[in-house]
Parts: C-alpha cells; structure tokens; sequence
C-alpha cells in the first residue's frame, strides 16, 4: 500500500535515523507499526536501509513476516537504493509473498530516494479536468498524469494559480507553459512527453529541468542561468529561441536537430555539441574559439555575430546559410558546400575563403576583397556594390552563370565570352575598352552606364538590353541567329 508522507517542522534524515535508533533500543524493539511511521516521515535511502536491516536482524521468520505491510509499502512509490531493494526483496521471498511485491513496484514512483518530511500528491488528468479546480496548495511535490495519452494526443496546457516546489508532467503528447508564474518551482520534470514548449516562463527559482525522455523541447524568451544541468535524449529535438543566459551546464551530444537563436552563449562554460542532422545558430553570439560544426548534416549560421572566433569546422553538404553574418575569423574553408549565401556579409577580415570546385555562391551586397576570390572556380556567382579596380583580369568558369549589380572599376577587357548566362545592371564600364560576351544561352544588360567599348553579341542564343545609353559604342555586332531584345 502507498503511505503517504507528513509534514513536520523541523523532521530531517538525522532525526528520523533519531526515531529509529531509539524505537529499536527500546524494551519491545522496532515494532511494525513504528516501521510504517517511518514510511510516513521519510524515503530517505539511508532511514529506510537501516529499518529493513533491523527487520532482517530479528531472529524468527514470524517476527520478519510481521514486516510484511512495510516491506511492500518500501516500494509502493517509492525509489530505492539496489542494496535496500536486495534486503526488500530477500524478506518477500521469505514471506512468500513476492508476487505481491513484484505488482507493487511497478507502480509509479512519487518519492526519491533522498526524500524526506515531503507533502505530494498525485493529480490524475483527463480531458474534463479543470486544473484551476485542483487543489495543490501546500505540497512540495505534485504528479500530474495525465491519463489519456495513447487515445487523446495533442497540446494539453495547465493552468495553476501556483505550482509546487517539485512539479512533474507525465504521460502527455504536448505540453505548454505560456507566460506562467513558476517562481516557486524548483524542480520541473517530464516523463512520458514527446513535445515541451516553456515560452516567456518566470522562473528566477528554477534549478532543474528533466526533460531526457522528450523528442522536442523548446525554450523562448526566458532565463536559465541559474539551471542545473539540462541533458536531451538521443535524437530529441532542442530548440532555443531569445535566451539572454544559458544554463552553465547543459548537454546536447545525443541531440539530432538543434536551434540556438538569438541567444548568448557566453554562460555555457562547454560546448559539447558532438552533431546531428542540422543546427541553427541564427542572430546568436559569444561562440567558443573553435566552433565545431563539422558533424551536422546542415548549418545555419545567419546573422550571426562570429566575434572570438578563429575557427570554423564544417561537415559540409548541399548548402549553408551565412547571411548578414559578421566578424568571420581569417580562414573561412566552405569548400565541403554546393551552395553557399554570403548575402550582405562583412568578409573584409577573411585573408582566405576556400569553395568548392562548381559551387554556386552568392555575394550580393558582401564586403569583401576580389582578390581571395577565385572566380574561376564558380558555377554560378552573384555579386553586388564590387569594385574590381584591383584585378587585371576577369575569369569565370566555363558554362558558368554571372550575375553583377553595381559594380564598377572593370579591367579593359571584360571577357565573358565563355560563360553559359549573364546577366549585368546598374553597372559602370568607364574604361573598359572590350567587352566580350557571347554566352551560349540568355544576356542581359539593364542600366549600363559609360558603354564606349566594342559589343559582340553575335553568337547569343538570347540577348537583351534594357535602359542602356549606346551612343558611345564603337561597334555593336547583333549577329544573324540569335534574338536581340531592345528597349
């Protein structure tokens, strides 16, 4: 049977192992029923392992049988210790009533082994529960199962006047804490739920969060600072989303998808993130020396501020996402990537950027040096607001696909002559005195400014021109085949 604990002022392990001391010292020795006060008072592993000692120290099997209430109650509920179930388990065998012990042990557990002087309370939840009618007040610890897991599944969203110290969910698809008051939880656990979301949660007396056997947990805009260790099961998904202090301690090396966003990730003293099938760590901050990366499948780094950096270690993959990302350390090595999305990128501290062989990259609006940059390599490159006034030459990649907005300070000869489509805008030519371009399929030219240069587009599938000046061309060449678009 399931004895429920009381509460008393002042009760702690050291006086209930007092208690215990005194009622086996006396005339008639321990007797069964100062055994159940125990239960009542503690589930502290070390009461309860001297109380079953006492018991298997009596001399006749009668006297241990007498036990019998005890025995079963130990672990009615209750946690215990392997060497306190061992002598549990041999008095049940003795008693030839194992049967009875192995059905209760099964039941669910409310106390721990280190519990002691604790109110709880279990709380059985359905769908016609008003939680705002369940009375919690004064207990240190409440279950709240909830029972129709398997044939009810979807969002299930408590609400409380005040959670207790120690507050565990079980046996629920979803749950949602939003905007709750949980400034007296201490201990917030979950069991048997597959989807957490805890979003804009007060919780200044937070210290422990079990969320090891959910497959999503999401934590928005709120503080764990002050948070023990938070450990995710194998394959969970762990989100993180607007957190101004992460816990010092956390685990994610068994995590398969990961999102750290928005958040400053300064107070996490180890990154143990091992990989997974994707991380984002989108508009976060204050990573460690060496950002390991290298064993996720995709990377999201955008609008990240890289700042202490030196090194970053990709896995690599179809694509990454760098945009508006800052502050990059000296070497940047994308060249495990298909695609990579420099938008509007700061890259002026990069000495070295490293692509891969056809890869398609885009730079628009990047700040950059042209110079690291070996074109030539690029199936496909964007660029945006460049200055080439540092190059002597132009070189793309055979077949490859070029697109230039804003730029200026081209060399002489512009030869694009073997790339498969271009297209340029809202460009200056002052200077250039050839311009070579006879891409095999489209060429477009929208805004062309200072065109004085010599114009082949005789051997384009499909050309056309937009909005340009061409009174200053030397020579335009159409061609016979190909469609020219004027206007």
């Amino acid at each position: 049977m399931f004895v429920e604990m009381k509460k008393e002022e002042g009760v702690n392990a050291f006086e209930c192992d007092a208690f215990i001391n005194r009622s086996r010292d006396d005339e008639e020795g321990l007797t069964p029923d100062e055994a159940m006060e125990v239960l009542r008072k503690t589930n502290h592993y070390a009461n309860i392992k001297k109380v079953v000692k006492a018991i298997n120290d009596l001399k006749t099997a009668e006297e241990r049988l007498a036990f019998k209430e005890f025995v079963l109650s130990a672990v009615d509920g209750r946690e215990v210790t392997p060497e306190v179930f061992d002598g549990l388990y041999k008095l049940a065998v003795e008693g030839d009533y194992v049967r009875d012990f192995l059905r209760v042990i099964t039941h669910t557990k409310v106390y721990k082994i280190k519990d002691c002087n604790m109110l709880s309370k279990q709380v059985f939840v359905d769908k016609r529960t008003n939680t705002s009618d369940v009375d919690i007040r004064g207990y240190d610890r409440v279950i709240f199962d909830y029972i129709y897991f398997e044939n009810g599944k979807g969002m299930w969203v408590p609400v409380f006047d005040e959670l207790p110290m120690v507050s565990i969910f079980r046996n629920a698809e979803s749950i949602c804490f939003s905007g709750d008051d949980l400034d007296k939880v201490e201990d917030l656990v979950f069991e048997n739920i597959n989807n957490v979301h805890l979003n804009d949660v007060r919780n200044s007396n937070l210290r422990n969060i079990d969320v090891q056997c959910c497959k999503s947990v999401s934590f928005k805009i709120m503080s764990l600072e002050y948070c023990g260790l938070i450990k995710f099961g194998a394959g969970a998904k762990a989100s993180f989303n607007e957190i101004d202090k992460m816990p010092k301690e956390m685990d994610l090396s068994l995590a398969s998808e990961i999102e750290l966003v928005y958040c400053d990730i300064s107070n996490w003293d180890d990154w143990n993130i091992k990989g997974g099938k994707s991380i984002d760590l989108s508009w976060s901050k204050n990573f460690p020396k060496v950002l390991d990366l290298s064993g996720f499948d995709e990377v999201n780094l955008r609008h990240c501020d890289l700042t202490g950096v030196e090194e970053i270690r990709f896995k690599g993959g179809e694509s990454i996402d760098l945009r508006l990302a800052k502050n990059f350390p000296k070497v940047l090595d994308l060249s495990g990537f298909d695609e990579v999305n420099l938008y509007h990128c700061d890259l002026t501290g990069v000495e070295e950027i490293k692509f891969k062989d056809g890869a398609k990259v885009n730079l628009e609006r990047a700040s950059f040096d042209v110079s690291k940059i070996d074109f030539s390599k690029l199936s496909e490159v964007s660029l945006d607001d460049v200055d080439f006034s540092t190059l002597s030459e132009l070189k793309f990649r055979d077949d490859a696909c070029v697109y230039i907005l804003s730029a200026k300070g081209f060399p002489k000869v512009v030869d694009l002559s073997n790339v498969s489509d271009v297209k340029i805008r809202d460009c200056d030519f002052a200077g250039v005195e050839e311009f070579k371009i006879k891409p095999k399929n489209r060429a477009y030219l929208y805004k062309i400014i200072n065109l004085s240069c010599n114009l082949d587009l005789s051997l384009c599938k499909e050309a056309s021109i937009e909005s340009c000046d061409l009174s200053q061309l030397k020579d335009i060449n159409l061609g016979k085949k190909g469609s020219v678009y004027l206007s």
